[in-house]
């Protein structure tokens, strides 16, 4: 199991931002954050998620990312992941897993980036 954690404060803000751009949608960032607390927006509680997950820690089959070392050394990142996985990875292959799982990349691609199907997630 790879877990991302990511600070809650930035969690809340990325997903009103993503949430502001389904069409129709306007709550206010305030009462965004009052659903957000409450557990009651379109991904479910953060905190029931986070320790549904940290219960398991102590398993061996379970690693912990946190999403801010993704962003500031994603390679270091997906060596400690590769490593978890029992994996060995070039350097060739490690630039272009960079390359490849870079936010520029990811927020482009259509196959992850799930800004389509948006507006259904939030009914």
């Amino acid at each position: 199991i790879i877990v991302t954690l990511r600070n809650p404060e930035d969690n809340c803000l990325s997903l009103y931002y993503f949430s502001q751009s389904a069409e129709g949608y306007q709550e206010s960032f305030e009462d965004f954050y009052k659903l957000f607390l409450a557990g009651r927006v379109c991904f479910g509680s953060f905190w029931k998620q986070v320790l549904s997950y940290w219960n398991e820690r102590h398993r061996l089959n379970t690693i912990f990312i946190k999403y801010k070392d993704m962003k500031n050394d994603l390679p270091g990142v997906i060596k400690t992941v590769a490593n978890f996985l029992g994996k060995s990875i070039t350097e060739d292959q490690l630039t272009k897993l960079t390359e490849l799982l870079s936010f520029e990349s990811m927020k482009n691609n259509p196959t992850v980036n799930y800004h389509e199907s948006l507006q259904y997630m939030l009914v």
